[in-house]
């Protein structure tokens, strides 16, 4: 229940914010400490693992370490369809992180 309404605020946050609709959220779970059952549970998607490069100042690392599950949760039943569409600047969807 709260996940769902932390995902239903991300959205309308990040549509007030950056003017364009959220599609999924995605988050990182080291499996050396955590399984993901938590995401799993709350119906969460997992795509696999990183390639484990960590973010250093002014960067990353040059060599992996620890290789992280990748979690996503679709907030639209057309995200993965609208984000394969080849043309998603005419969708309204923008190419960048930052909107």
């Amino acid at each position: 229940m709260v996940r769902r309404d932390l995902a239903r605020r991300a959205a309308a946050d990040w549509q007030q914010r950056f003017g364009h609709r959220l599609l999924l959220l995605e988050t990182f779970v080291d499996p050396c400490r955590f399984h993901g059952g938590v995401y799993r549970a709350a119906n969460w998607l997992e795509l696999g693992l990183t390639r484990g490069f960590g973010r250093i100042r002014g960067g990353y690392s040059n060599t992996p370490e620890r290789p992280k599950r990748v979690f996503v949760y679709p907030l639209q039943c057309n995200a993965p369809r609208l984000l394969n569409h080849p043309d998603r600047v005419a969708l309204g969807l923008s190419l960048s992180l930052s909107g």
